[in-house]
């Protein structure tokens, strides 16, 4: 029963992962994009012009411009650093079942957000085979994030 609960944990927690890597992928740019704006700029004129830098001046505290502007462009790095640390790690995963002919249910359902239905249509598939398939293929990503831990392979 332990194994069990694990495995859906682990299940689920694969498909948050899964769920959220592109919305990574794009703050990553995104947020390197903020970086080379703030390195563009000076740090008086970042006081007049940037939303972002409020974020740095709460409740009437005094903070130096230079401070903020070096403050604003460090906590864009650590974002975009565990960011691209967790794109690398799913990246790693995916690499594992990439060849898998059944590959394609992972992007359609994850990354495309395709119903069933839609990637039973595309894949020229049941929608029981594909989602077997799939299944079988997140527990391989799974276990390339989490390890083999308790659960035993079927």
């Amino acid at each position: 029963m332990k194994d069990r609960i694990n495995d859906d944990r682990q299940h689920k927690e694969t498909e948050i992962r899964l769920y959220r890597y592109k919305t990574l992928c794009m703050r990553i740019n995104s947020h390197k994009h903020d970086i080379t704006e703030l390195e563009d700029m000076n740090p008086d004129a970042l006081m007049h012009s940037s939303k972002s830098f409020v974020s740095m001046i709460r409740g009437g505290m005094r903070i130096d411009p230079t401070d903020a502007y070096e403050k604003q462009i460090a906590m864009l790095r650590a974002y975009i650093s565990a960011d691209e640390y967790e794109v690398r790690q799913v990246r790693r995963a995916l690499r594992l079942v990439r060849k898998d002919p059944y590959y394609m249910t992972i992007e359609c359902k994850y990354f495309k957000r395709m119903t069933d239905e839609e990637s039973g249509r595309v894949l020229k598939c049941s929608i029981s085979t594909l989602r077997r398939n799939r299944t079988r293929l997140l527990r391989q990503i799974s276990d390339a994030l989490y390890g083999m831990g308790m659960h035993t392979p079927q």
